[in-house]
């Protein structure tokens, strides 16, 4: 049987093609792209605030240049306010929970820590003396690393705070440019609008205007099935955490689930290190019942989460579901992008 010389050649130059197509986006993405945010951001939220700019110039009778203009100015305002006070306050208390953390674990968790490896050394001791000298040699090397470890993450948060401060500078720039285009784009919009538009075909247009329908409703939808989980969750914390005595249990529940809310992280992500530490720090009982209540969290969301999205989206439960399992806690959203979009106009 001979070789296909063509096919071979067809294949390798797909794969250079290819290659150096992925190479092309890896650099645009590393290199380009941080340079382009700025504008990308400043003309995301010029196209944002035209609607309310357009409702607020048919009432005040003003012209819709000027009332973007000063709509896009209280914006920013509003948000370079939040920003610098919230940015100041969290990095305040980043700082002083990261420097607290070592001393915390000093003077609580390593004792408690030592006491408990003492009790198993001496419980141990009177099955089998010989594991005496062990388990010393194991706990003493675990009480170590953990004050390492407990250092090590501390001291980098700092370098990290100190980074992100002297970053400031260049945010600030960056905020500028966007506020700068912004302003070029509620000025010329309509202008832009009507170049962009001369470029696309009639029949590209309708596609992506079906794309943009399906998208925006597909975004709305799923954002409420993720707000109606979030105040699921914030119940069932609060109720839960008001029954362990747990002071600020309503605020307390309201951080959980909005961090539960979050791309990648999850209830555990808190609740898993406070069972951990109640059990270090002797607090068995409220361990126990932070995990049952951890339990009942995670078992009603994983059997909600899936008929909520499906039903909001229009997705039969188990796509979701499975995407949960394979680890993809929002690939659902992703998925659901396709399968709700119609298929194209057969008109030419």
């Amino acid at each position: 049987m001979g070789i296909d010389i063509e096919k071979q050649k067809n294949f390798i130059y797909r794969f250079v093609f290819w290659l150096i197509m992925a190479g092309i986006a890896f650099a645009f993405l590393k290199y380009v792209m941080p340079l382009l945010t700025p504008f990308i951001f400043g003309f995301l939220v010029a196209v944002m605030l035209r609607p309310l700019a357009i409702s607020v110039s048919r009432v005040s009778r003003l012209k819709q240049k000027w009332t973007a203009v000063v709509i896009l100015l209280a914006f920013y305002a509003i948000v370079g306010t939040i920003l610098i006070l919230s940015g100041i306050r969290i990095a305040s208390v980043i700082s002083q929970f990261f420097l607290f953390v070592p001393e915390y674990y000093r003077v609580t968790i390593e004792p408690a820590l030592q006491q408990s490896i003492n009790a198993l050394t001496a419980f141990l001791q009177n099955l089998d003396p010989s594991l005496q000298a062990t388990i010393q040699g194991l706990s003493g090397n675990i009480v170590s690393s953990l004050a390492n470890l407990v250092t090590t993450v501390s001291t980098a948060a700092i370098n990290w705070l100190t980074g992100f401060a002297g970053s400031l500078p260049m945010f600030f720039v960056n905020f500028i440019i966007a506020l700068i285009t912004s302003f070029y784009v509620s000025v010329d919009y309509p202008g832009m609008k009507a170049f962009v538009l001369k470029q696309i075909r009639p029949k590209q247009m309708e596609i992506l205007t079906r794309i943009k329908e399906n998208t925006r409703r597909v975004i709305v939808k799923y954002v409420k099935a993720v707000f109606i989980l979030m105040m699921i969750t914030f119940a069932e914390l609060a109720v839960g955490l008001w029954l362990i005595r747990i002071p600020n249990a309503l605020l307390v529940a309201l951080g959980i689930a909005v961090f539960d809310a979050l791309p990648v992280l999850g209830t555990g992500g808190i609740m898993i290190p406070w069972i951990i530490i109640s059990f270090i720090t002797g607090e068995s009982a409220r361990a126990v019942q932070m995990l049952i209540l951890y339990v009942i969290v995670l078992t009603v969301k994983n059997t909600l989460e899936p008929r909520i999205v499906g039903r909001e989206i229009g997705l039969y439960p188990m796509s979701p579901c499975c995407a949960c399992m394979l680890g993809r806690r929002y690939s659902a959203f992703w998925a659901s992008l396709p399968c709700r979009l119609p298929a194209p106009s057969s008109r030419t």
